[in-house]
């Protein structure tokens, strides 16, 4: 009975017909009513039909927007929807009920934000900013879900944890770099690892906040408790002591546990585990070796019984396994034993406590770090012998399984074997024998797309890790005692930074044990732009083309020759006269002088005759000022470097560097090292560290490298400084090198002024002759001719079926060289290298799998191509012998040759083919970098040499590289080695002996994989068309080894060069200012384009200073409207365009400003900050105090 109380109302009178779109548009028009609880007008009504009863009819028409009120009752809305077409649909609408906000356990939450483009990801956040800044109320939790379960993932990522909504528009505001994290992954599908700690990484209340806010991680923890309460006395949830073996290793087994099956519930789950010590029962565990309440019994009763014995000690050592083992057998102290090798340099000793502390007593007096742990006894040694009985017999009780996930073993360092798992005695064993985690370690990085997850309390294997995993992700899921950081907020940054990487993460099981909802947030910005670049006009393309002309007028020469004849030099010598030159500039001299006469009298006729200020730099313990311009530093210690580099700028510029250091008779190999190579590599990144970019001359005076008369008793060991001598002018534009060899005798027999004066001229004039010699007085300049070596047919040197060792054998050079002697004379071949490869009786299976695997669409696999070579060199009648050893281990080495002795009977040849090619600028090598590249040419030349110093070989081949004459850049470790084996060549004179400097090769070979800056790639592609082909390359190598001209003309070093070697060394010698120069002729009249999208947005320059340097950048790069805080790179920069940058400002603010700063400052407003800095140093310099650090300190640093 009840009348006009529903009002009445229609969508015609707002957009007219609208046929069959007007039920939806009805039902559009009914929900927002709903949502904004108003009712809407019915416009332009004024008078109903007359045949519509109102009056006594439910309905009215509502004329003006009203307030829907209500009475308790839900508001509802019927849609109606009929029309002739046959259209008869009715819809009833309800209010939606008010959504009670659930609180969320979680304290903090993980946002995430992704796009294809970094200017897109830039435009979410913004756009994320002013929603939460419009809606401060809604539900941070909310907001992370809708994230989370709503928004695909795109390659640009970005993560950020937070506590509320203030929180997030501040942190994402001001873009905090310390809390907001970013990275560019395309893989949704990353492996991981789990990696579980051991005992000593545990604390009390790791953890605790997990167990308060996390479901599972709760309901696991409870669960291993109540089955651990029969084996253990306390209950371990109210513990507070945590030192106590008994209760430690069962705490951290039952966390571990707990928060693997957190992370696995969330998706994350292991591809493959490894633990340390207690940490691999988790591992097993898991993997369903044990049962969850087997292993927490075999916990129980493995702390228990280690609690039992005897207390001892154990000390972390800064030393790798093998320095710890050697170091042990030399000094005879008992009871200590190597308990765990953590990583490359870092090992643990155990043992009792007189012993320990005697040998921590030992280590401090080497200046070698070690640290105490807080252990309460010497596991892993023969302290816990006692253990081993009845902890087997406690594993026989209890069923072992095969892992269903591959884990790795502690014992061997590699994958546990199904038979190891399931053996009692193994477990025992793994209590008692070190800890090879190292090794372990070493094994998984195998696989470079595996990401590696502590799960455990702390970072102590994280740290680890990153000492030898490189650029890879290792992340750790609980914080470290110290960190004031939340439990959960760590934990959050963990999933955060694994969903940057590209690991797949269940987030609707992440949020599966909370009442979450997705809640209206801003959608994709997509970006509508345009990005073609318009061709400038007229000049700018003439200019090109003109340029490019130029170009090949000046490389005509180094085209590739057709006649393989033609590819062949031999170093030579030829006799020249002194260059004028210059002492008008009068400025000082830095003189790193030995302890000789001539040294002496040197230094005092530059002063006296010539004017030149002469500063001292002489060898010592550590950098000390001695005298006025006399100060002494410690070749090995590259700080001192740096210390006596800002000590002398204080003076001014200096203009010659003279190093005598190579005249210096060392001991060892490593002391040649020091006083050459090194000296050279820390005086180089010094100068660069220092802003040294003055014009600067570098002269390496030495002995005993140079072969001139033939009458010269040559040190190989010191002739790794001419890879420095070439390399260092070519990555330092600034920086002339020439090398000076003179015969030590005739300095040290009888000091003439006339030698001295020819030194002091010759170094004084400009260098454009890299490579000089001194011989009684006469000037020799190195030189290379040609030499004419034709097709040879007859078999001088190879004997059929003859024995032929091949280190590098298994390299794709390797294996063609091999080819050819299976071929020629059906040789027995023994391939060396330095990975495992299968064993004979694997390769039809492997064979047959992979050939299955390709039918389904497989790609190709280098160990079955190479498997399929080595069938082919059987095939054509060869035996072969693949052996694993490293070249520069003379055990191993042994060990080979010993095998192959026995197998095939005596070695007839020896190709020395392994090596390692350099990476890096030279600004960034270090020893540790160096000498993985110097091991297989320079130590593994000596561990030959040693072998077979007894046998008298057909021939003895050493393959060099082109690099040891001409250099190249990131070669300078390179270079060093090559140099090093033809001077060795050149001391064999007992058998034939070769150094073959060969130049690229097409198809095989380190050239194909080298990495280079972009702007060297271009060249490098140009030279690879031109590179010696591998058929071409047998041809040479049959020249060579069965032609006689070398040995006729007693030549131990050849140079393969498939273009003109002269011209090459031309190029090589202005290899750096002919890049520059390319790029200067193309600097021509550019179009400026647009601002490009980047990242940041655009902020124009605050001062003068900024000013500038942005017209410099529009100007070189091309673009308008630089931005301070553009990334130089980012917009088109490279690291030779700097150099014209470099070049402009230094005129600009007549200052000196280090390339490196690009890198490390790569924006406008930073580049201003070191023009500001060095203009401060400038007006008032004191040299800052840096301290001296031994190498062997140095790497205890680095360990720690």
């Amino acid at each position: 009975n009840k009348k006009n109380y529903c009002a009445i109302g229609s969508v015609k009178t707002n957009v007219g017909h609208l046929v069959s779109a007007a039920g939806i548009t009805s039902l559009i028009k009914a929900t927002i009513a709903l949502q904004q609880k108003v009712i809407p007008p019915t416009i332009n009504f004024e008078t109903p039909n007359p045949q519509i009863d109102f009056e006594n009819s439910p309905f009215f028409v509502n004329t003006k927007l009203s307030e829907w009120k209500t009475n308790g009752i839900p508001r509802r809305a019927a849609v109606n929807s009929a029309g002739i077409g046959g259209t008869n649909a009715h819809v009833i609408l309800e209010e939606a009920p008010v959504v009670e906000v659930a609180p969320s356990l979680r304290q903090h939450q993980l946002l995430l934000l992704s796009a294809r483009t970094p200017s897109a990801l830039e435009t979410a956040t913004e756009n994320l900013v002013n929603h939460l800044k419009d809606n401060p109320t809604i539900p941070l939790a909310d907001v992370a879900y809708t994230l989370q379960v709503g928004r695909k993932a795109f390659p640009h990522r970005q993560i950020v944890v937070l506590k509320d909504i203030e929180d997030a528009v501040t942190v994402l505001e001001t873009k905090d770099p310390e809390r907001i994290f970013s990275n560019f992954n395309e893989s949704n599908n990353s492996s991981v690892v789990f990696m579980f700690s051991g005992q000593g990484s545990q604390y009390v209340n790791m953890g605790r906040e997990l167990y308060e806010t996390e479901v599972v991680f709760r309901e696991e923890y409870d669960r291993c408790r109540e089955l651990l309460k029969p084996h253990l006395d306390i209950d371990i949830y109210s513990l507070s002591d945590l030192n106590q073996t008994a209760i430690a290793q069962p705490a951290l087994f039952i966390i571990e546990y707990s928060l693997a099956k957190l992370w696995m519930s969330w998706g994350v789950t292991p591809t493959a585990m490894i633990g340390h010590s207690i940490g691999e029962y988790v591992a097993a565990t898991l993997a369903g070796v044990f049962s969850l309440e087997d292993a927490l019994m075999l916990v129980a009763t493995r702390s228990r019984l280690m609690q039992q014995q005897p207390a001892g000690a154990m000390l972390s050592v800064s030393l790798s396994a093998a320095e710890v083992e050697s170091l042990l057998a030399e000094t005879k102290i008992s009871g200590v034993e190597l308990a765990t090798n953590n990583a490359p340099s870092l090992s643990v000793v155990s043992g009792s406590f007189a012993a320990i502390a005697e040998l921590e007593n030992l280590l401090t007096n080497r200046e070698i770090n070690s640290r105490s742990l807080h252990t309460s006894h010497a596991f892993h040694s023969q302290m816990m012998d006692a253990v081993v009985e009845p902890f087997t017999e406690a594993v026989k009780k209890v069923k072992l399984n095969p892992p269903q996930i591959p884990f790795i073993s502690n014992v061997t360092g590699s994958w546990i074997t199904e038979n190891e798992a399931v053996c009692p005695s193994y477990w025992a064993k793994h209590l008692r024998q070190p800890v090879r985690f190292s090794e372990g370690i070493g094994e998984l990085l195998k696989d470079r797309e595996r990401i590696f997850l502590e799960v455990g309390p702390g970072r102590t294997l994280t740290t680890f890790v990153k000492q030898q995993a490189g650029e890879r992700v290792v992340l750790s899921s609980l914080r470290h005692p110290k960190d004031k950081e939340s439990d959960t907020a760590f934990l959050l940054n963990t999933l955060g930074k694994l969903w940057l990487a590209g690991v797949k993460i269940d987030w609707l099981e992440f949020s599966a044990t909370e009442e979450r909802r997705r809640i209206p947030l801003p959608t994709y910005p997509f970006e509508r732009q345009r990005y073609w670049v318009e061709a400038g006009e007229g000049i700018s393309r003439g200019d090109s083309r003109i340029t490019r002309t130029e170009v090949r007028s000046k490389t005509e020469d180094l085209s590739k020759k057709e006649d393989v004849s033609d590819w062949f030099y031999v170093p030579s010598w030829k006799r020249d006269i002194l260059p004028s030159a210059d002492f008008s500039h009068h400025k000082p001299w830095l003189v790193f002088v030995d302890d000789s006469e001539f040294c002496s009298a040197f230094c005092q006729r530059l002063n006296s005759e010539y004017g030149v200020e002469v500063i001292q730099v002489k060898i010592g313990n550590d950098f000390h000022k001695t005298d006025n311009n006399i100060y002494t530093i410690n070749p090995e210690k590259r700080d001192n470097y740096d210390v006596l580099f800002a000590e002398v700028c204080a003076l001014g510029n200096i203009q010659n560097i003279v190093h005598f250091w190579s005249l210096i008779p060392a001991q060892t190999y490593e002391g040649f090292q020091d006083l050459g190579f090194y000296s050279l590599l820390y005086l180089a990144q010094a100068l660069n560290s220092q802003n040294i970019n003055n014009p600067l001359q570098i002269g390496v005076i030495s002995s005993n490298i140079q072969n001139v008369t033939g009458l010269e008793t040559i040190i190989p060991e010191k002739s790794t400084v001419l890879g420095a001598c070439k390399v260092i002018p070519q990555e330092f534009i600034n920086i002339s090198c020439c090398h000076i060899d003179i015969e030590k005798s005739e300095i040290s027999d009888n000091i003439s002024t006339i030698k001295i004066d020819q030194l002091i001229l010759e170094l004084a004039a400009d260098f454009t002759t890299p490579t000089v010699a001194y011989r009684n007085g006469r000037r020799w300049v190195e030189t290379f001719e040609p030499l004419k070596l034709e097709k040879v047919s007859e078999n001088k040197r190879l004997r059929e079926k003859g024995v032929y060792l091949i280190t590098g054998g298994m390299g794709g050079i390797g294996l063609a060289i091999a080819e050819y002697l299976a071929e020629t004379v059906q040789a027995k071949l023994v391939l060396i290298g330095r990975s495992e490869f299968p064993p004979k009786s694997e390769w039809e299976n492997l064979l047959k799998t992979w050939e299955t695997f390709l039918q389904k669409g497989g790609e190709s696999n280098p160990v079955i191509t190479k498997i399929q070579k080595l069938q082919e060199l059987e095939n054509l009648g060869a035996e072969v012998l693949i052996l694993q050893a490293d070249v520069a281990n003379k055990e191993q080495m042994q060990k080979a040759v010993d095998i192959v002795s026995e197998k095939f009977g005596n070695i007839h040849g020896v190709i020395h083919a392994a090596g390692i090619i350099g990476k890096g600028e030279t600004k960034l090598k270090t020893p540790e970098t160096v000498e993985p590249i110097f091991a297989p040419k320079v130590k593994g030349t000596l561990v030959i040499n040693e072998i077979f110093q007894d046998t008298k070989l057909d021939f003895l081949v050493f393959w060099s590289s082109i690099s040891s004459i001409i250099g190249g850049i990131g070669q300078i470790d390179y270079a060093g080695a090559n140099a090093f084996l033809d001077k060795f060549a050149n001391c064999k004179t007992d058998q034939f002996t070769a150094s073959i400097n060969w130049d690229i090769w097409q198809e095989v070979g380190m050239a194909t994989n080298v990495n280079l800056p972009e702007e060297y790639k271009k060249r490098h592609e140009e030279n690879l068309k031109q590179a010696i082909a591998t058929q071409e390359g047998i041809e040479v190598f049959n020249r060579i080894l069965q032609g006689n001209q070398l040995e006729l003309n007693n030549f131990s070093q050849v140079v393969v060069s498939t273009k003109s070697f002269p011209a090459r060394i031309e190029q090589s010698f202005n290899l750096k200012s002919e890049i520059q120069q390319t790029l200067e002729e193309n600097k021509v009249s550019k179009s400026i384009h647009s601002r490009p999208n980047l990242a940041n947005a655009y902020v124009a320059p605050r001062n003068d200073v900024e000013e500038k340097i942005v017209k410099v950048l529009e100007e070189l790069i091309g673009i308008e409207k630089v931005g301070i805080y553009d990334n130089f790179f980012e917009i088109g920069g490279h690291s030779l365009l700097a150099t014209q940058v470099n070049s402009r400002l230094k005129e600009m603010f007549q200052i000196e400003i280090a390339m490196e700063d690009f890198f490390d400052a790569p924006t406008v407003a930073g580049i201003s900050e070191k023009i500001k800095s060095a203009q401060e140093k400038n007006n008032g310099f004191k040299p800052q105090k840096i301290m001296a650090v031994s190498r062997a300190a140095y790497r205890g640093k680095l360990n720690e």
